[in-house]
């Protein structure tokens, strides 16, 4: 699983776009789910990478709806 991560964190650094750079220097955050740390986010203006640390894909499909609702309402 770490290398698909991996190689499209490498895509996502070498896009190019008007904040890549910044994008670039940023660092990353916790992403929190239910108070729990799931993951890590790198952000820039309009553009965010999270990678989320679960085991395997079962693990992956029960905390899915978490990150969404945690994504897009807050």
């Amino acid at each position: 699983m770490s290398v698909i991560w991996a190689g499209n964190s490498r895509w996502v650094q070498a896009m190019e776009w008007s904040g890549q750079k910044e994008f670039g220097a940023s660092g990353t955050v916790p992403f929190l789910v239910d108070g729990a740390e799931a993951g890590s986010l790198k952000s820039h203006g309009p553009l965010a990478f999270l990678k989320v640390c679960v085991e395997g894909f079962i693990a992956m499909r029960e905390i899915v709806n978490s990150v969404l609702v945690t994504l897009f309402f807050g």
